[in-house]
């Protein structure tokens, strides 16, 4: 880049490459500005700002470079030191820019049509199944509950909820579907996966059947994990961080399949996994707590499984008052 290039704003490159509508060559240059000046890079750190609150990029003629730039460093003077290095843009780099831009122009135009007509399932005693307006299939958790529009938006898919459920998204390149989960928002263009969040938990978890999904925190859209099949993310609430990890739960969907699978489990967990399958308090008595079972389960009957259980590891189940027992 020239002098002239290193003076002026490129904010016609800034805002495509916020939109993700970036190429390589685009992505490139406006990397090789940033790396001008430091002055530069936090006038993109401005302009990415601005982006996430308002979902536009236009001139700020009257920022003060010299004051945002002390701001930053102050922000991050009691940051560990990190080794600088090249930034690597990558497809999830564009991918991650345009669905910040459909999480903020989403919801706030769910916020500014007040016409919109909404939708809320609630999963009472048992789990429910959902249909969306585009066809994506929901399955919640007893006391699990969905907030959607009745209609979608054109270009848009916002739909809310709390609880535990089960998404089956239809695939629309045109149209990202977006999920705020209390602290959590998820983002996908269509894929299969579950979503733990309870409004008083504190940590919350998404887990990939299929394709694949980024999850943001909704308080700094900018941390975020993209996932694939067989990846799960925990999102700890205090904290405000994430962690991504290859998921070893077989029975992570069992309460909507009622397939479950026990390989070597002691008692405790397998009492804790047909609690939550079967919506019913089971425990186990500590001193067989730690018995452990080897088995499969297909959509089987919770009367089923327990006495056969109980025939495996020559215990009995008790029925007391609000739950049953193992001894």
């Amino acid at each position: 880049m020239n002098n002239e290039d290193k003076n002026s704003i490129p904010v016609d490159l800034i805002a495509l490459f916020l939109s993700g509508e970036a190429d390589r060559d685009e992505i490139k240059r406006l990397e090789e500005w940033k790396a001008l000046s430091d002055t530069n890079n936090t006038l993109f750190i401005r302009y990415e700002k601005l982006w996430v609150k308002t979902g536009t990029v236009f001139p700020l003629d009257e920022i003060d470079v010299e004051d945002e730039w002390k701001q930053f460093k102050t922000k991050t003077a009691s940051s560990p030191t990190k080794i600088s290095r090249p930034r690597i843009i990558t497809l999830y780099t564009r991918i991650a820019a345009a669905i910040i831009a459909g999480i903020i122009l989403g919801y706030s135009s769910l916020l500014i049509f007040n016409d919109i007509k909404f939708e809320k399932v609630t999963a009472s005693g048992k789990p429910a199944e959902v249909i969306l307006p585009d066809g994506s299939e929901v399955s919640l958790y007893p006391g699990s509950y969905i907030k959607y529009p009745k209609v979608f938006k054109s270009g848009l898919r916002n739909v809310s909820m709390e609880g535990e459920a089960y998404f089956d998204v239809q695939h629309d390149t045109s149209s990202a579907f977006y999920i705020n989960a209390g602290d959590m928002v998820v983002s996908v263009l269509g894929t299969s996966f579950n979503i733990e969040a309870y409004r008083k938990s504190e940590n919350y978890s998404v887990v990939v059947e299929s394709g694949e999904v980024v999850v943001f925190s909704d308080r700094d859209l900018e941390k975020r994990e993209f996932l694939v099949k067989g990846e799960k993310v925990t999102f700890y609430r205090i904290s405000d961080r994430m962690e991504k990890q290859v998921n070893n739960d077989t029975n992570y969907i069992a309460w909507k399949t009622k397939d479950i699978v026990f390989r070597n489990t002691n008692l405790n967990k397998v009492a804790s996994t047909l609690s939550k399958v079967y919506n019913t308090d089971i425990r186990a008595e500590q001193s067989i707590g730690g018995s452990k079972i080897t088995v499969t389960f297909e959509n089987r009957s919770l009367d089923y499984i327990i006495k056969t259980i109980e025939a495996t590891l020559d215990i009995s189940a008790v029925e007391k008052e609000g739950y049953i027992i193992f001894r």
